[in-house]
């Protein structure tokens, strides 16, 4: 008879919370004897479940994003690599047989384009690029014009970079507000459950049905073995702290 705990998947805690909304039809009276006559419950896991549901949809949606970002930084990087190895066979072709072409090529790069592999990296290694060919076009441009294609080749792998790093950027920043906003609502809805079932424990002797029919409920939710009661948890080891789980701002569910 498992209540969900954080390991549990979240559509199940979800589907259990949905479920304690409908035990609540039959033993209303038994919760509000417990919490209070404000108690609702009913109310409070339909809510929990709807907010755990849509943040849990809303990080699925924010993860993907993540990977869509992944695959961009890497096609920028990628376009970078393949821009360094072009100015540098030009510069090959430009200072074939000059003395210092061992110099000049550093000038250009000043690492293989293959060992540049973040967006950082990359917009330092462009703008690198971009300085040398300005101070040796005139070489570069002395039997083929190379000069000004590779400069507009530059001008469209900076704009690829920045695009990718600021996407990067804001992804970060939302994938970890989504994080926060689902570990809220599953703390929420945790503790909602663990709440309903201290009620029916605490009126377990005069309405022993209320806590048996909340325990098929999570054996039909949630069929994993664990601890039956909060009281055993609390003195033996299966409830902890961390499964009685406060929401931000450590508010009651009124």
């Amino acid at each position: 008879m498992p209540r969900p705990s954080l390991s549990t998947p979240i559509d199940r805690t979800i589907e259990t919370a949905r479920a304690v909304a409908t035990w609540h039809d039959t033993y209303d009276d038994v919760a509000k004897a417990a919490h209070g006559p404000s108690w609702d419950g009913k109310a409070q896991c339909l809510s929990v479940a709807t907010q755990l549901e849509s943040t849990d949809a809303l990080l699925a949606r924010e993860l993907r994003d993540d990977i869509d970002g992944t695959r961009l930084r890497g096609e920028a990087i990628t376009t970078t690599q393949r821009f360094l190895r072009a100015t540098l066979a030009s510069a090959q072709l430009a200072f074939e047989g000059d003395s210092a072409l061992d110099a000049i090529l550093r000038d250009f790069a000043a690492e293989a384009p293959s060992r540049v592999r973040s967006v950082g990296a990359a917009r330092k290694a462009v703008n690198r690029a971009i300085k040398a060919i300005e101070t040796h076009q005139t070489r570069l441009d002395a039997t083929v014009a190379r000069s000004a294609r590779h400069l507009e080749d530059a001008r469209k792998v900076l704009d690829l970079l920045n695009a990718a790093g600021a996407r990067d950027a804001r992804e970060v920043i939302e994938t970890r507000q989504a994080t926060r906003a689902r570990e809220e609502a599953l703390a929420a809805a945790l503790r909602l459950i663990t709440l309903t079932q201290l009620a029916a424990e605490a009126m377990e002797v005069d309405q022993p049905e209320a806590l048996a029919d909340l325990f098929k409920l999570f054996d039909s939710t949630n069929p994993v073995p664990t601890s039956r009661s909060t009281g055993d948890d609390l003195l033996g080891g299966g409830l902890r702290d961390a499964d009685i789980v406060e929401p931000a701002g450590g508010d009651t569910p009124a």
